[in-house]
């Protein structure tokens, strides 16, 4: 949520393999002007989490001017983190493998933090996309006030005449409604992407299905759901399925939705058989409804099963929330595109053809320049205009190559030089050649540049992303690798990002 406002932040989990953890986390701490301290219930059994928390309060500025600390008690009362008393979970004397001065330290520190203006999280009652979103706008206010980031530039034009839903999102609110549920839906509306959530921050969503729930069903280009253990208790969410694997069933092939299961705690087999004794045995979990029904639900709930899915596992150590369901969001935004009526497409691309026409006259006024030309677009709908860019100039080019998801990929190990091979490999693959240069050495990368100097090419990277440090060093290498006359294109959600790459707009 951070980086799609334009932050950069630092989390552990993507600290590249082989680095002293130590040093990134120290290095990391001087760096950071603001500081978001998750107080969990067994929080304080981590030496790694007491550790940065010391850190972090050792060099917190009193007033709170040049950095800030937004602490965020998670299923945890402030009064318990204060007081470290014996018998409790913030009981520091249990740390293990530690002394006096540390938990002296410690405690020192989770004291001062408790008298910082604070977020209160309830995990079973609190939308978790929502409550996020309030941390994140006290960081975001932080910066702006400290001219850090800048305030809401101009974005270009985004064509939302949306009469139908991307996204019908089917779940039962009582398993998934507070956590991933709410995420999903709010990242699926920073993507532009318009989803259904029937009932959405309600308790009681009730149990009979409404005209405008029907509707949205018929509507949405894409159906996620989320088959958690508890789903076949309520009768909305088993008609809902009915519905939708009815239109499975009925509609031809070029007007048929994408369904995504989200098998969440619960094994697609469960799902498949409904055998006594498991949590979707329908004649136990429906008793109340008829014998028809149950038969046309469990008919339903079989043939979902058969599609492939994502299988989620939420008590996993292995389960990383945002990511998972950045890949739920990837497999909706690429479905809902192609689902996407031509008459909306073409409202959508008129948008960007004075841009593209912009690009277009000064390749032509260039057409002997002598060196690689940047373009910048911003916005959320950059994924377009980048598909726009690539089917009208391609022609103008010997080579071409476009990289979507780049942020993703420029955070994983390695991941510039990856980058820059799948680029390359691209650019030169010959279809009908046995002369194929895989380039996964430094001399590979040589021979690539030598077969490329002569070359203009087209390449075009989408989702860049925020990290100002990977994004230099990645443009640094394909100038240095690409021939004169050659346009890369980057696209970006923030404009002040390509404003301090110095890239044209």
């Amino acid at each position: 949520m951070l980086r799609s406002k334009g932050i950069t932040c630092f989390v552990d989990y993507r600290m590249p393999i082989g680095n002293d953890v130590k040093l990134e986390i120290k290095g990391a701490i001087e760096k950071s002007k603001v500081f978001i301290v998750v107080l969990s219930p067994h929080f304080a059994q981590s030496k790694w989490c007491l550790d940065e928390i010391g850190d972090i309060m050792e060099i917190q500025d009193p007033m709170g001017t040049s950095r800030k600390v937004i602490p965020v008690f998670y299923d945890v009362e402030s009064e318990m983190v204060r007081q470290q008393e014996k018998g409790t979970s913030y009981d520091l004397t249990k740390v293990k493998r530690s002394d006096a001065k540390e938990i002296g330290r410690w405690g020192k520190a989770l004291k001062d933090v408790c008298k910082l203006d604070r977020f209160d999280y309830n995990s079973s009652s609190m939308l978790q996309w929502e409550k996020s979103e309030e941390i994140v706008a006290k960081v975001e206010d932080f910066l702006i006030s400290h001219r850090i980031i800048p305030g809401l530039g101009t974005k270009m034009p985004i064509c939302r005449e949306c009469v139908n839903y991307d996204v019908f999102i089917c779940h039962w609110h009582k398993d998934t409604q507070r956590n991933v549920v709410s995420v999903l839906r709010g990242m699926l509306l920073c993507k532009s992407i318009t989803p259904f959530v029937g009932g959405y921050g309600k308790d009681d969503v009730g149990s009979a299905l409404d005209s405008d729930i029907i509707q949205a069903i018929k509507n949405s280009r894409v159906h996620v759901i989320f088959l958690s253990p508890k789903f076949v208790c309520s009768k909305r969410c088993l008609e809902e399925v009915f519905h939708i694997m009815e239109i499975q069933r009925t509609s031809d092939a070029s007007h048929k939705p994408t369904v995504v299961p989200i098998f969440y705690d619960t094994e697609p087999s469960t799902v498949r058989y409904q055998i006594e004794g498991n949590a979707y045995y329908l004649d136990e979990a429906q008793k109340s409804s008829t014998a028809d029904e149950r038969k046309r639900w469990a008919s339903a709930l079989h043939d979902l099963s058969l599609l492939h899915g994502v299988e989620y596992d939420p008590c996993s150590e292995y389960t990383i929330q945002w990511e998972k369901l950045y890949d739920v969001v990837k497999i909706v935004e690429a479905s809902a595109k192609k689902n996407t009526p031509w008459n909306f497409r073409s409202k959508h691309e008129a948008l960007y053809v004075k841009k593209i026409d912009e690009v277009f006259k000064e390749l032509e006024q260039q057409e002997k320049r002598e060196h690689v030309f940047l373009v910048g677009v911003y916005g959320r709908e950059t994924s377009e205009f980048s598909d726009l860019m690539v089917q009208r100039l391609r022609s103008n080019f010997s080579g071409v190559c476009k990289l979507n998801n780049i942020m993703e990929k420029a955070c994983q190990p390695n991941g510039i030089s990856k980058i820059v091979q799948q680029m390359l490999s691209d650019l030169i693959h010959p279809s009908k050649s046995s002369d194929l240069i895989q380039p996964s050495t430094s001399n590979d990368v040589k021979r690539c540049q030598l077969r490329l100097e002569n070359e203009s090419c087209l390449v075009v990277l989408d989702d860049l992303g925020n990290d100002i440090d990977k994004i230099k060093t990645l443009l640094e290498d394909l100038k240095s690798i690409l021939g004169n006359n050659s346009l890369v294109v980057v696209a970006s959600q923030f404009q002040h990002t390509l404003q301090e790459l110095n890239i044209n707009l």
